[in-house]
């Protein structure tokens, strides 16, 4: 009776953790409905799944288990961040965020250490992860179906056509479906029925064209790497390994190149317009010639061509931003500004986003040297183990990977409003425990 009631628990937690996922991304849609459902339904679940870790941890107390370094890194990082808002720029903002992390930190510090003993618990929750990712990405492909003009971004003179699905731009969903891909390759090459196996394959399958439609070179990258991480891990001899490993790279190039076909819309005109006097008024109005917001890197001081064509290795725009974004956070480089308070002022031409589009420089900004410093320990103390002892560790650690991968191009390890926030702490507690459990 207690061990049905315990696979009980275990199934509710990652049916819950799924539709917490699955709220997070309607958060974060496209569509107006999902976007007002999914918004207060994620708080409502992660405290749903918060009671049911806790009567997990209380009934089955003495199978749970968390290290105490990482129970130490968790509180140092969450310290910080709270401590911040005492020299924050915007304390309100910074405490709204303090209480969003810790929220996320405890019930995944309830939930990673109901799995220390059990490896069924442990895969239960990586597949909630999976099958949301799964069926967001059906949604996707559903709404494309019968309504394209949505579920595609129209080409630009700077951009060319891009699937975005039911994400709010081609660059969110990609974040899930790359924090997904290792954990459905996991399955696929893990032992157990031949079904089950195909099915997690047409599941990667369906994931990697996804995140190639949307054009995500972020989303691209880390989902294809972290699944190099996945097959290292994963116990196999070094033949089968290297051949997978082959197998993933070309399928990576493979999938770059498609990225390339679509054409973005041809540029009219080569020279940037001039200074005008508006009709009927005196004086030059340089905001609508030159804006603020695009006048570093701007071609108009040259006068040369001002259109912008984005490519696949192309990034420029974005590296002028991130130069920038340090520049700024060298102004205040111990302590930041108070978590969650990023204040980045974009004035870069062709760069089009209101932070620095980098994780690590984002808590940079926010908490300094030291917070980034705790982070990066933190990561390091849930992760070592796991690579130590292998195992069944690669689904959690390959998902972990793609996660830190992505905070290379997004900004979302503060973000609570953000698709894989609560996908990626989660994961990395998950990671955390002993390698025969994960």
């Amino acid at each position: 009776m207690t061990r049905l009631s315990r696979e009980r628990l275990d199934l509710a937690s990652a049916s819950v953790l799924a539709l917490l996922v699955l709220a997070g991304a309607s958060a974060s849609s496209n569509e107006h409905l999902l976007r007002t459902a999914g918004s207060p339904a994620r708080l409502l679940l992660l405290v749903v799944l918060g009671g049911l870790a806790l009567v997990t941890a209380l009934r089955f107390r003495s199978e749970w288990r968390l290290r105490p370094w990482v129970a130490a890194g968790a509180a140092a990082f969450c310290a910080l961040a709270f401590v911040s808002t005492g020299w924050a720029v915007l304390p309100m903002s910074t405490l709204k965020r303090d209480l969003s992390l810790a929220a996320v930190l405890v019930v995944a510090v309830l939930v990673a250490g109901s799995t220390a003993h059990s490896p069924r618990t442990t895969r239960l929750l990586l597949d909630g992860i999976l099958v949301a990712a799964a069926v967001f990405a059906a949604g996707g492909l559903v709404l494309w179906l019968f309504d394209a003009s949505k579920a595609v971004q129209p080409a630009t003179t700077e951009y060319a056509a891009r699937f975005q699905g039911l994400g709010d731009n081609p660059d969110t969903a990609p974040l899930l479906f790359a924090i997904a891909m290792p954990i459905a390759l996991q399955r696929a090459l893990a032992p157990g029925a031949r079904r089950a196996r195909a099915l997690a394959l047409a599941t990667l399958l369906g994931l990697a064209a996804a995140v190639t439609a949307s054009g995500s070179r972020g989303g691209l990258l880390a989902g294809f790497l972290s699944l190099l991480v996945v097959v290292w891990l994963a116990p196999m001899t070094l033949r089968r390994r290297a051949a997978a490993s082959a197998a993933v790279v070309a399928a990576l190039a493979l999938c770059a190149w498609v990225t390339t076909v679509p054409s973005a819309l041809p540029q009219h005109g080569t020279a940037a317009p001039a200074l005008a006097q508006p009709h009927g008024h005196r004086g030059i109005d340089a905001e609508s010639v030159l804006p603020l917001e695009a006048e570093i890197g701007s071609p108009w001081w040259t006068h040369k061509a001002a259109g912008v064509h984005r490519s696949l290795f192309g990034a420029s725009s974005r590296v002028r931003a991130l130069q920038g974004a340090i520049h700024q956070a060298l102004g205040r480089p111990l302590l930041g500004t108070g978590f969650g308070a990023e204040l980045f002022v974009s004035r870069y031409y062709g760069f089009h986003s209101g932070n620095p589009e980098d994780g690590y420089v984002g808590l940079l900004m926010q908490v300094g040297a030291i917070g980034l410093a705790l982070f990066v320990a933190f990561v390091a103390i849930c992760m070592a183990p796991a690579l130590r002892r292998r195992a069944l560790a690669s689904a959690a650690v390959g998902a972990v990977a793609a996660g830190l991968l992505l905070g290379l191009s997004q900004s979302f390890f503060h973000a609570a409003g953000d698709i894989v926030f609560v996908p990626f702490w989660l994961l990395l507690l998950l990671g955390s425990q002993p390698a025969e459990s994960t």
